[in-house]
């Protein structure tokens, strides 16, 4: 019964429809192309707030996929420290967090960032956070 449905879905044109087509053979094709149209807009509209929200976090989206896990953290790490705690930061700190954050945005560079200088963004992310914590907790 839905041969044509599946043949007007493959081709998504109504040339391939026979010379008489009833009006359910119609309606699958005009309900696949618009089907085929929201399901990419929808997809569109998703992948730019993902986008988005990734460029908000500090993260490259070139690079996203196939970096380490430990420098996605670092590089989010290094974001928050920059954007809220810059002002308790010295300047060696600032300037570590800076060239890390300058070889993680480099799709060539990002790849030679070592464990020991993502630990070193997060030992200072875990510092400020400590101290938070004492801060709220007295």
């Amino acid at each position: 019964m839905f041969e044509h449905c599946q043949r007007a879905t493959k081709t998504r044109r109504l040339t391939n429809l026979p010379k008489r087509a009833s009006n359910h053979q119609l309606l699958c094709v005009f309900l696949n192309g618009n089907v085929w149209l929201l399901l990419n807009t929808y997809m569109t509209y998703k992948q730019n707030i993902t986008d988005l929200w990734l460029k908000d976090n500090g993260f490259n989206l070139r690079t996203f996929n196939t970096t380490n896990v430990q420098v996605l953290r670092a590089q989010q790490a290094a974001k928050i420290l920059l954007t809220e705690y810059a002002s308790k930061l010295d300047r060696e700190q600032i300037d570590m967090l800076h060239a890390f954050q300058r070889a993680a945005s480099n799709s060539k560079k990002i790849d030679k960032i070592s464990r020991s200088q993502c630990y070193k963004v997060l030992n200072i992310h875990t510092k400020f956070n400590r101290q938070l914590f004492r801060k709220h907790r007295k």
